[in-house]
């Protein structure tokens, strides 16, 4: 689909996103993680903001091709149905393990229990690994594959979104993270609601390389 930048909007919640990992690694607070409940519950306005948005651009560009006759034109446009189509199922994706980490931890909503819950339960889900088979590996791969499909259809790069801290500037040099994997990083001794929050922000992610 059409190009897009991140609003300051976005770029000011990903900032706090940032800082409040930081604040994480350093004391695990019932405060610290409040501010990652209120934090997930801005992203999934953010989330529905986006889907609407990518929706409505599609359809403008399927209008805008509809009448050529250009081989082109018609490819772009299916190539951009097919985006929106593989995004969709990527975000429905991601519902359905955030309902995973819901039910690991005992919950049934961000409520006081769930924030204030200091345990690894969904941590440990997310990193074990289980044979390459553990809920962790497969989001893993999903995000690649996810990756490399919109490279297919758009004929451009797209950064990864399962980043390690070896593909991150502020932690490529870090001697106690440079070496861990993705979910290692992400996850561990990560509280059920920071762990939830994380990969919401995965799905804000992935609308933006939709668009």
């Amino acid at each position: 689909m059409a190009g897009g930048k991140e609003t300051p909007r976005q770029k000011m919640i990903g900032m706090m996103y940032l800082v409040l990992t930081a604040l994480l690694a350093l004391q695990v607070s019932n405060a610290v993680l409040e501010k990652f409940a209120i934090i997930n519950g801005t992203l999934e306005g953010l989330i529905k903001e986006s889907v609407t948005k990518n929706t409505a651009q599609l359809g403008q560009i399927v209008k805008d091709g509809s009448s050529s006759a250009n081989p082109t034109v018609i490819e772009a446009v299916n190539n951009a149905k097919k985006v929106r189509e593989e995004t969709d199922k990527m975000v429905k994706y991601v519902d359905d393990l955030k309902k995973e980490m819901m039910k690991t931890a005992g919950a049934t909503g961000v409520d006081e229990k769930f924030i204030n819950d200091h345990s690894s339960k969904v941590a440990t889900m997310m990193i074990d690994k289980k044979d390459g088979a553990g809920a962790g590996v497969i989001f893993e791969k999903k995000l690649k594959e996810y990756t490399k499909t919109l490279e297919q259809l758009s004929g451009r790069k797209f950064e990864t979104l399962a980043k390690a801290p070896k593909d991150m500037e502020a932690f490529k040099d870090n001697e106690k993270h440079a070496n861990k994997d993705y979910l290692t990083f992400t996850f561990e001794n990560t509280p059920p609601v920071a762990a939830y929050a994380s990969v919401t922000q995965l799905q804000t992610e992935i609308l933006e390389y939709e668009a």
